[in-house]
């Protein structure tokens, strides 16, 4: 499977690297002050994502053009067209036994603003990827809801490709289950590294067993993932991860790294 395209995103400032490099990375591409900022720095992280998300997709605007961007550090966005579907065509196909905390937040409720951009709960689990990878390199320990909620969104957002993702003539499928398949192997990685994170644990051995859609899904696209909740370490369960020298555990320029196989 090819690895999906890469848009560039241009630095705009030197930023300080003193609240880490995930956020370094961030404020990096956005103005000083901006309104995302939080004394909580998973926080801080998390919603400057989105709006570094936002500012991206107008950047690239095209007129009558549906597009989204998802922000991977490394001065990287990957962007995706949305599919000829909606939010409510497939958020309802979520089995229950898999509807986690933030369900009817987001896959309810957003449907008021998000419905014809069914590709809006991506924004979000790369937010709430981005927070957990904050998390991990400053080694904070208190609240791990933050990684929790990131796979919850990685299980809802993989039913854009389950419900949608099989029309031979969407040439741009082929992107977006690239992109899906960058983040989700980002996202075990990023949960596999933060064996506190008891929460996430209990909602993937949920997915594990109810999720059979999801399970296919991540084998048809190789993505190693968890089997048995006993669970392993990203370094125990095989991950081969470079971190430079100055990074504690994650690393906003490498992410992407692939696991071992």
């Amino acid at each position: 499977m090819q690895p999906p395209i890469i848009t560039n995103v241009p630095k705009t400032r030197n930023a300080s690297s003193r609240d880490g490099k995930i956020i370094q990375d961030l404020e990096s591409h956005m103005p000083r002050n901006h309104q995302y900022r939080s004394k909580d720095r998973v926080t801080w992280a998390h919603e400057t994502t989105h709006g570094l998300q936002a500012n991206i997709r107008n950047s690239h605007y095209r007129q009558g053009v549906k597009q989204n961007a998802f922000y991977v550090m490394g001065d990287r966005a990957l962007m995706v067209i949305e599919p000829n579907m909606t939010m409510r065509s497939y958020a309802n196909k979520i089995p229950e036994a898999i509807r986690g905390n933030i369900y009817e937040q987001y896959m309810v409720k957003q449907q008021r603003w998000w419905d014809d951009h069914p590709c809006y709960p991506w924004d979000e689990w790369t937010a709430y990827l981005n927070g957990s990878l904050t998390r991990l390199e400053l080694g904070i320990t208190t609240d791990s809801s933050e990684v929790q909620f990131m796979l919850e969104m990685m299980v809802y957002s993989s039913y854009v490709l389950i419900v949608g993702g099989n029309d031979p003539g969407d040439s741009d499928n082929v992107q977006r289950r690239a992109v899906f398949k960058f983040l989700a192997e980002a996202s075990f990685q990023t949960f596999w590294d933060q064996a506190d994170a008891f929460g996430a644990r209990d909602y993937w051995a949920r997915v594990a067993m109810h999720g059979p859609d999801v399970l296919k899904l991540m084998d048809e696209l190789e993505i190693k993932y968890p089997e048995v909740m006993g669970v392993k370490s990203g370094i125990e369960a095989g991950w081969e991860i470079d971190r430079p020298i100055g990074c504690k555990q994650a690393d906003a320029a490498t992410y992407d790294v692939e696991p071992g196989r």
